[in-house]
């Protein structure tokens, strides 16, 4: 009885981690090997099933060659079952929050390119530059100190003059020597 109550115990304390079912096959007498529990799995059948032995992390925690009260058995059964389901609703939340990622990411590409679209026909050169740098609106005192920045810096670099083609100097006339 110790035994029944410390396999139930594991199988409610690992519901969650990786379960493997093992029998052999009636027909073709190969061993299966499953993360879901076969149907016939601790049921009240009288017909003789397959041997199912239950592995939870590598060790065996069920084998229905034990026999058990139909009390017990429809426990254990139920908690398989259970189990399985929960991991099956599990991954649909899974699959639901990654459709959900792929949705919301799909809206924000959408929402950039509409964005960049809407800044290339106002002949925007800011094409390129991330919609939500700056607020809606500036208060006084932010403009003032971004005007304060943008004087300094042109204060810093009124000696340095970009040489661009409009306003470099032609080239000298060069005799060739031979």
């Amino acid at each position: 009885m110790t035994r029944l109550l410390f396999l139930l115990l594991l199988l409610l304390s690992t519901a969650a981690s990786a379960r493997m079912y093992q029998w052999q096959d009636p027909h073709s007498k190969s061993i299966q090997f499953s993360g879901v529990p076969p149907a016939w799995y601790r049921s009240a059948e009288k017909d003789p099933q397959p041997r199912v032995r239950v592995y939870d992390g590598g060790k065996l925690i069920d084998d229905t060659y034990i026999q058990l009260s139909p009390e017990d058995n429809k426990s254990m059964r139920e908690i398989a079952f259970r189990a399985l389901e929960e991991e099956q609703q599990l991954e649909a939340i899974k699959r639901l929050e990654r459709a959900a990622r792929r949705e919301d990411s799909r809206r924000e590409r959408e929402r950039r390119e509409a964005l960049k679209e809407q800044a290339g026909s106002e002949g925007s050169d800011t094409t390129g530059a991330p919609p939500d740098v700056l607020p809606e609106s500036l208060d006084p005192e932010m403009v003032d100190r971004l005007k304060s920045i943008i004087s300094e810096y042109d204060r810093s670099n009124e000696g340095t003059r970009i040489q661009t083609p409009e306003n470099s100097a032609p080239p000298a006339a060069t005799t060739p020597t031979y």
